[in-house]
């Protein structure tokens, strides 16, 4: 007999379980490539990488995500995805990189990826994002990139960035950000790149972010 999350099961069963679990990835990979998508293996056959930019998926089509623990990169930008088809992302531990920029994801939708503290890379442009979906960004302290461009983000929410001390590269283009929020920047000593076209912030405003951030490019 074995045990399997520990129920005790008959040798045949324990293998109809173990062979359902091995086969997900590869269920995985055929759905994702039939819909349009891209997969990336690696070494040892793991899903570690799901481009579906632009594919023609929604919420619905996202139930293969669930098993893909090795997963590391997902881009689902410019697709039908809402905040309910987040909630398939919640188990995707090891998720690096996420791209959402294009989608219906709001505020809302941000509380179900909060959970994913090893992610590096996130993509939130042109989504209905505001300050208060940042707040559960806070949490996401390996961050490195963070893109808010086109959203409706002022300075006010950059409170909840000054946390994210790994942070190198932040694009606040098309937001509402001006010189006040900019203070909640000032701490991210390691930023090397921000981008503030097309904000309210001003030139002084800029000028005194640079003094803080003697070694960070400041565009805008």
């Amino acid at each position: 007999m074995r045990s399997i999350l520990g129920l005790t099961l008959s040798p045949l069963l324990a293998a109809v379980v173990v062979w359902a679990a091995d086969e997900m990835p590869n269920r995985a990979v055929v759905e994702f490539r039939e819909l349009g998508g891209q997969v990336t293996l690696d070494d040892n056959q793991a899903v570690i990488t799901v481009d579906m930019h632009r594919a023609p998926i929604g919420d619905d089509d996202l139930g293969p995500l669930e098993g893909l623990s090795t997963l590391q990169t997902l881009d689902l930008s410019y697709t039908r995805v809402t905040d309910a088809g987040l909630k398939r992302l919640q188990g995707l531990k090891g998720l690096k990189r996420l791209a959402l920029h294009g989608t219906k994801v709001t505020d809302e939708g941000l509380k179900e990826i909060a959970g994913l503290t090893e992610l590096e890379n996130l993509f939130l442009a042109e989504t209905a994002v505001t300050d208060r979906g940042l707040e559960h960004l806070e949490g996401l302290t390996r961050l490195e990139s963070l893109e808010l461009d086109h959203t409706k983000v002022t300075g006010a929410g950059l409170a909840s960035l000054a946390g994210l001390s790994r942070l190198r590269r932040l694009v606040l283009n098309h937001t509402q950000v001006g010189d006040d929020g900019l203070e909640h920047l000032e701490g991210l000593t390691k930023l090397q790149d921000v981008d503030l076209f097309r904000t309210k912030v001003t030139k002084d405003g800029a000028e005194r972010l640079q003094k803080a951030l003697p070694a960070t490019r400041i565009s805008r």
